[in-house]
């Protein structure tokens, strides 16, 4: 089949690399549209975990549209390219101390995009003679704004060639590229060929409350009725019931434009999500948030109780040098956050999965005290930590 061009537009800043010299990839592309495609296909997957056939079953149905690695690789029907690559990401020159670069106008005066960041793209350490350390972001970057074509050649199954189109458009809609997708940086808008483009295609960026899909995607999953509720999988967007939770607010800005007005956004929603998950304030001058956990379980041995868990993991207090993180086999796990954040020009959203899929017998454990298990992980909770953020007022969050 002939070849066909997808454009992305960046809408808030991409960091598609570790380290300098590292670039946003087709492989990476990839990988991004593999996590939506298994949320989307996750409901028809069976719950045997003890012999794996639910993953085996997942990346077999994968397989048909983007192919599968490992012991029994199936090349992927889908052939994907550069047509016009993005530019060279800035900060991409290693040994670059200043400040003036590593610290934006889009960052600048934005502790709430700060906060976001996180501890791995931002760091506030002053400059010193270790080029390493230096206060600013730390990794590569596309601005938004940037845009790249992606040269794609779709397969000839009609079924395969539309689950593609689908995944395309939850990364466009709901997800991103690159780090921090689930904090709202990386956001992407596809923009397909006009005679290759499905009747839905602009659907609004919105979850039916049944399938969680929305409705002109629905046919794209076959969903079993006759299996009782513990078989279905704990993932996925698709299931019978919902399993994926959809919010907006508006917010009003007065930017002139587009980028701007996102970035601010982004600012207020750091802000509110740091007050939402920090529950506590310091007193003094100079007043920090803390959390509920860092009191009772970090700074003391009060309790055993870690909901911060069901925000993603690991936890990392630096303050204490500790990390708290899933433990299964004797190997640490990183369990992704089911809350995604998306800043918009109007406003802000957050996607909810419902269920999160934890291996059996996995740990909750905190790295200065091995060997007491935390509790607090419950699967539960994430439905309980969207409908709170839906009714927070930025003052104090009542979710654990």
């Amino acid at each position: 089949m002939q070849w066909s061009t997808v454009h992305f537009h960046v809408r808030t800043p991409l960091f598609s690399g570790t380290g300098p010299g590292q670039q946003l990839s087709i492989p990476g592309i990839r990988g991004a549209l593999g996590f939506w495609l298994r949320a989307l296909l996750g409901a028809e997957v069976g719950e045997n975990t003890e012999t794996g056939e639910r993953f085996g079953t997942l990346a077999a149905r994968q397989a048909t549209v983007l192919g599968m690695g490992g012991r029994n690789p199936r090349c992927s029907p889908v052939a994907m390219r550069w047509a016009a690559a993005p530019p060279v990401p800035n900060l991409s020159e290693p040994g670059i101390t200043d400040e003036a670069q590593r610290v934006p106008r889009w960052v600048a005066g934005r502790p709430g995009m700060r906060y976001l960041l996180g501890q791995g793209l931002w760091t506030h350490r002053p400059a010193t003679a270790d080029p390493t350390d230096t206060r600013g972001l730390q990794r590569p970057w596309l601005d938004a704004g940037t845009g790249f074509d992606v040269g794609v050649r779709l397969p000839t199954d009609p079924a395969s060639r539309e689950l593609f189109f689908a995944t395309l458009w939850l990364l466009s809609n709901f997800g991103g590229l690159g780090a921090r997708t689930r904090r709202g940086f990386g956001q992407v808008t596809l923009t397909l060929p006009g005679d290759g483009q499905p009747g839905w295609w602009d659907q609004p960026a919105r979850l039916d409350d049944e399938t969680g899909l929305p409705a002109a995607l629905a046919h794209l999953v076959t969903v079993s009725t006759d299996r009782d509720e513990p078989s279905y999988p704990r993932f996925g967007l698709c299931r019978t019931g919902p399993t994926a939770l959809t919010s907006h607010r508006n917010i009003d800005t007065r930017s002139t434009s587009e980028h701007d007005e996102i970035h601010h956004v982004h600012n207020v929603l750091g802000t509110r999500w740091r007050a939402f998950r920090a529950d506590h304030q310091s007193s003094g001058e100079r007043p920090t948030r803390y959390t509920t956990e860092y009191r009772d379980v970090i700074a003391s041995d009060a309790t055993t109780d870690f909901p911060l868990a069901n925000l993603g993991l690991p936890v990392v207090f630096d303050q204490k040098d500790v990390k708290v993180n899933l433990h299964h086999d004797g190997k640490p796990l990183r369990l992704g956050s089911p809350h995604w954040l998306r800043p918009e020009a109007s406003g802000y959203r957050m996607l909810t999965f419902v269920h999160t899929l934890c291996p059996a017998g996995a740990a909750l454990v905190a790295s200065h005290r091995p060997d007491t298990p935390l509790a607090g992980l419950d699967p539960v909770k994430t439905r309980v930590i969207h409908t709170a953020w839906n009714n927070f007022d930025g003052k104090k969050s009542n979710w654990r």
